[in-house]
């Protein structure tokens, strides 16, 4: 395991420790749409649009 995923690991025991379910939720959805963003970039980025 790299030190880098164990600073993940711990943050992300952190987070779940600390937010309500809604909170989680939220963020959790956030990130989808970040990620279905950046995704949609790279796709125009290598010209690979659909």
């Amino acid at each position: 395991m790299k030190k880098s995923d164990k600073y993940v690991d711990e943050n992300l025991i952190y987070i779940f420790e600390n937010t309500t379910p809604y909170q989680r939720m939220l963020w959790l959805k956030r990130a989808i749409e970040f990620w279905k963003i950046f995704k949609n970039k790279q796709k125009i980025k290598h010209g690979i649009i659909k």
